[in-house]
């Protein structure tokens, strides 16, 4: 009797493991499939990179060479573009740094003065040349970084002109040419030399009224 009930529950335990095999295959079978397009799309990929960089293109028939060259200049002109937005915005940067870092060592210029000029008693006269003297110093200075810059830029625009690329329409305003584009970056600093060109060169002036007001000096006459 024991040996009939211990066959029975073998044959029992087979029947149901053949029913959970049955259970999983459909799911295992699905797995396979998807592991299998997942390698053959990584596969793709993988070639399509190295195509990209010149590689394994030797079967290719000239159809997929036009195609693989068109898809190249799409991405050299993407990368150029971008290249030159970033260019165009590091400029502004250093021409928006530099100026800041002009008004900064004019004002310590002026301030260094000021302080002198009450402690040691000098002639408001000459303090106020001295003061035309550094502003026009501080011009010339940022004439010449603009000049400068203003080199760079159009060096970069002929680059790329020379590469059959146009500057990004954010860089260069309807009727403005490559020659200033400096002017464009940095217009108060533009408008700030303009404005002084004439005033800075006229010296001997009386030293200014709310100047001597504010640290309680004598005005000459």
């Amino acid at each position: 009797m024991q040996q009939v009930l211990a066959r029975q529950n073998m044959q029992s335990n087979k029947m149901e493991n053949l029913d959970n095999h049955h259970d999983h295959a459909p799911i295992e079978l699905e797995d396979n499939r998807t592991h299998a397009k997942l390698m053959k799309d990584c596969m793709d990929k993988d070639r399509q990179l190295r195509q990209l960089m010149g590689e394994d293109i030797q079967e290719l028939d000239m159809d997929d060479l036009i195609t693989l060259e068109k898809q190249m200049e799409r991405g050299l002109s993407r990368v150029l573009k971008m290249k030159g937005r970033t260019y165009a915005i590091t400029r502004i940067c250093i021409g928006y740094t530099s100026k800041c870092a002009a008004r900064l060592c004019g004002s310590n210029i002026k301030i260094k003065l000021l302080l002198g000029y009450k402690s040691k008693g000098q002639n408001a006269l000459v303090l106020h040349e001295t003061l035309h003297l550094n502003e026009i110093t501080a011009l010339k200075n940022q004439g010449a970084f603009l000049k400068e810059e203003n080199e760079q830029m159009k060096h970069f625009v002929h680059q790329q002109m020379g590469r059959g690329e146009k500057p990004p329409s954010d860089q260069l305003v309807p009727g403005q040419s490559d020659n200033s584009i400096s002017e464009a970056c940095s217009p108060t600093i533009s408008q700030s030399c303009h404005g002084h060109s004439d005033t800075s060169l006229k010296l001997g002036l009386p030293f200014p009224t709310e100047v001597t007001r504010k640290w309680g000096l004598t005005p000459m006459i």
